[in-house]
């Protein structure tokens, strides 16, 4: 952000080739989980704002296609519904040094059977995810 700026708005985009993917190997246990998994679209939107000289608020949002259509994927608990995310953090600028404290959660909501047999239930996959970095900007 300029020395000058008050805020900053962005919208960004990602998508993601998950078709690509096959199975997954997980060579310690000798086990290989066969995925059926789509492209992804993520949309996300957020802001800055400084609200003193070298500190900065941010709070965003972001919305993201299912990974995949069938029931939760048992292994891993890969909702098929819609995903959700809101994010907020704290920055503190000085020169070229800065230091992030962030917080993320995102919840996926969806429809099937937790484990094989069990009946089909509506369910939500909530994850909370707390960062802290440091940075150093050159330019």
């Amino acid at each position: 952000m300029a020395d000058n700026q008050a805020y900053t708005v962005a919208l960004d985009t990602q998508y993601v080739l998950y078709d690509q993917v096959d199975t997954l190997d997980f060579s310690v246990n000798s086990l290989d989980l066969p995925v059926n998994w789509n492209n992804t679209l993520k949309v996300m939107v957020g802001g800055e704002f400084r609200v003193a000289k070298d500190w900065f608020a941010r709070l965003g949002t972001g919305i993201h296609t299912p990974v995949t259509n069938e029931d939760f994927d048992n292994q891993l608990l890969t909702p098929p519904g819609l995903g959700f995310n809101v994010g907020t953090g704290l920055g503190y600028q000085v020169g070229a040094w800065g230091v992030d404290l962030s917080y993320d959660v995102n919840i996926g909501r969806g429809f099937g059977a937790l484990a094989q047999g069990a009946p089909k239930t509506e369910h939500n996959a909530t994850a909370h995810a707390v960062g802290l970095s440091l940075n150093y900007n050159a330019i």
